[in-house]
């Protein structure tokens, strides 16, 4: 039988129904709609496991690398400015004293 005939057989039967001699495709196209409306239970772990797979199949994106210059040359030594600045001024640990006046 061709799949082009079979279908046809099929629409047939769902746009006689229910005045048609068979009904099997029908009762079973309305079981499956009935069955797939319904949230299923394990729905959690389908939609983990599938974001897992998609995630998988993407290519991991390239980390970032960091230039690393000679020791001693011009741009290590900016480097090195830019480091300090960066860096908290360590406080002392009294307060000023406070002047006579």
């Amino acid at each position: 039988m061709d799949i082009r005939s079979g279908f046809a057989e099929y629409l047939h039967e769902l746009a006689v129904f229910p005045n048609g001699k068979y009904d099997d495709q029908v009762d079973s196209t309305a079981q499956f709609l009935d069955w797939i409306k319904k949230p299923m239970p394990n729905w959690g772990i389908f939609e983990a496991t599938r974001r897992l797979a998609q995630a998988l199949e993407q290519p991991p994106k390239p980390q970032p690398v960091k230039t690393v210059f000679a020791k001693g040359s011009m741009e290590w030594l900016a480097e090195q400015e830019k480091a300090a600045k960066l860096q908290p001024q360590p406080s002392s640990q009294f307060p000023p004293r406070a002047t006579p006046t």
